[in-house]
């Protein structure tokens, strides 16, 4: 009788194991009301772009214990939506461009993870803030994030980027300044039969003086070389005299001017390449000394 009822104690023990166990397996299986709930709420919720929410009560509705035709319907439905539902992936790097793993990382004010290892996190469409946090820094991050879109990259730069390198200083005190650009050859030219015929005026203009002076020393009655005689006419002697200074001075200008002309046409550089280096250039200017004034012709470099 006693190994009788030792037996019966045993096999009791065992039945309510085996009930403790099978009652949380039936307790998670949705029964049929709840199967058609979770059924008519995932339409509302994919109308909303919650599609997280949606494919939760999908989930439900596809249990083995729903009946058959909402558990087909709803596992149909599960791929469309996971087709839909967007995902991020997260990245940290360090201002000195180091890749960051530890990192805090909040979705719109809720925290989200805390360690970045490189897989993708499902999320509702829509605009999104996320913060990372670590020992470097923090950083913010908005983001809008289209309906479908898969592994959308989400970069932050914790602490501050290094500074870019300093610019070379710029030569300051003796610094060689680079020569002026030379002349062209077709700028020199042209100064040149602009000189030129500023000579040839001058040369016409003192023979027109030289003849005016010849002919009022003729009507002066005056030897080309002597107007002093007393027959002749003070004023007539007076514009000779004026017309044959600026006869000469005509001339010795018109011809100074008229050979800086030709010198500059002749002695003019020909054509060069751009880097070629710089030549001489011809200058023409007056000059004015102690000892009195005049025309300078000259190369310069």
């Amino acid at each position: 009788m006693k190994r009788s009822a030792r037996n019966v104690f045993w096999a009791g023990m065992g039945a309510v194991a085996l009930m403790s166990v099978a009652a949380p397996a039936r307790a998670a299986d949705p029964s049929e009301e709840e199967c058609l709930a979770a059924n008519g709420d995932w339409g509302r919720l994919r109308d909303a772009g919650k599609l997280k929410a949606a494919r939760a009560r999908l989930l439900v509705c596809a249990a083995p214990s729903c009946p058959g035709p909402v558990r087909d319907e709803c596992t149909k439905r599960i791929d469309d939506v996971n087709a839909a539902l967007p995902s991020v992936v997260l990245d940290a790097r360090s201002g000195a461009g180091a890749t960051l793993t530890s990192v805090k990382v909040t979705l719109d004010g809720e925290p989200l993870t805390d360690v970045l290892d490189g897989k993708a996190i499902a999320l509702d469409p829509g605009p999104h803030t996320f913060v990372f946090s670590s020992a470097e820094g923090s950083a913010e991050q908005k983001i809008m994030v289209k309906e479908g879109a898969k592994d959308v990259s989400v970069t932050a730069v914790l602490g501050a980027t290094a500074p870019p390198p300093p610019s070379p200083p710029k030569p300051q005190g003796d610094a060689t300044v680079p020569p002026p650009p030379a002349e062209s050859p077709s700028s020199m030219k042209t100064i040149g039969y602009v000189v030129g015929g500023v000579g040839l005026a001058g040369i016409t203009l003192g023979g027109v003086f030289g003849i005016v002076a010849i002919s009022k020393n003729s009507s002066a009655n005056c030897h080309p070389n002597d107007c002093s005689n007393s027959d002749a006419k003070p004023a007539d002697r007076t514009s000779a005299q004026g017309s044959a200074d600026i006869a000469t001075v005509g001339f010795i200008a018109g011809g100074v001017l008229t050979a800086a002309g030709v010198a500059f046409v002749l002695f003019a550089p020909k054509d060069s390449k751009a880097d070629a280096p710089p030549t001489a250039r011809w200058e023409f200017s007056p000059r004015v000394g102690a000892n009195g004034g005049g025309l300078w012709l000259g190369r310069t470099w």
